[in-house]
């Protein structure tokens, strides 16, 4: 993003509330949102997307458009979900729920949030259960960027945002650059999706990498015709591996035959 739009980013990410004018408050709007008792809309957590201002404004911003094309807020697992709704009574969830709702008394464990939670457990009507539906979406956004490192794992973190599988890549990566092997996941990946784009089809064999022709030159998008099979571990010199590129910033497949 130009600086511009950072500090713009910035300035909204602080100043931040749907119920201030233009959605950014002043010294004068504070005292008044704070006797109200929601100070939980300026989060930080909602402003970087942009949800202190209209949705038609903030569509129309680029700086948040892009921002909100993570779906971060938007997307979700059982998993978050069920601590979200049902970890305040849930054995399973309650010590989880402890530390990453309720000990935060200003964004998470609201007054607002837990009256609307309950009101949601005992069966609200269509505008109580949209105003839940609105504060589980603040949660899922403030735990995006709280949720500590010994549970991003156990909850799944980047299912929090459309790109599920960036933490798999960004441990690639990781392991690459320092001269590691990739994890196993990753290799089966990368060989599943290239069998299907090869073949047009979707094939399951992540062990063998499986080279196919449509058997001429049209631009069928299916090819049934078995070209070659590459057995992806090691065996008679052919591997399928994950290698990094010449520059050495990122890493591609190495196919040896």
């Amino acid at each position: 993003f130009p600086v511009r739009q950072l500090l713009a980013l910035i300035a909204n990410s602080l100043l931040g509330h749907p119920d201030a004018r233009d959605g950014l408050m002043t010294c004068a709007d504070v005292p008044a949102l704070q006797d109200a008792g929601h100070l939980d809309l300026a989060s930080i957590y909602r402003n970087i997307f942009g949800e202190n201002l209209k949705p038609s404004r903030a569509e129309k911003t680029e700086l948040f458009r892009k921002l909100n094309a993570f779906g971060i807020g938007a997307e979700t697992s059982n998993r978050v979900d069920n601590l979200l709704v049902y970890g305040a009574d849930d054995p399973a969830y309650k010590a989880d729920y402890d530390e990453l709702v309720v000990s935060d008394p200003v964004y998470g464990a609201t007054a607002a949030f837990t009256s609307a939670q309950r009101t949601y457990l005992e069966g609200a009507d269509p505008n109580e259960r949209n105003a839940f539906l609105g504060a589980l979406r603040a949660q899922r956004q403030r735990l995006f960027f709280t949720m500590p490192e010994s549970k991003i794992d156990e909850y799944d973190l980047w299912d929090l945002s459309v790109f599920r599988y960036a933490g798999l890549y960004l441990e690639t990566a990781q392991k690459i650059a320092a001269g590691q092997v990739a994890p196993r996941q990753a290799v089966s990946m990368i060989v599943r999706g290239l069998n299907r784009i090869f073949t047009g089809m979707l094939v399951q064999n992540q062990d063998e990498l499986v080279l196919a022709t449509s058997g001429s030159f049209s631009q069928s998008k299916r090819s049934p015709l078995l070209d070659e099979i590459i057995s992806v571990p090691r065996a008679s010199g052919e591997e399928v591996s994950i290698v990094p590129d010449k520059g050495g910033r990122n890493f591609g497949v190495s196919v040896k035959l």
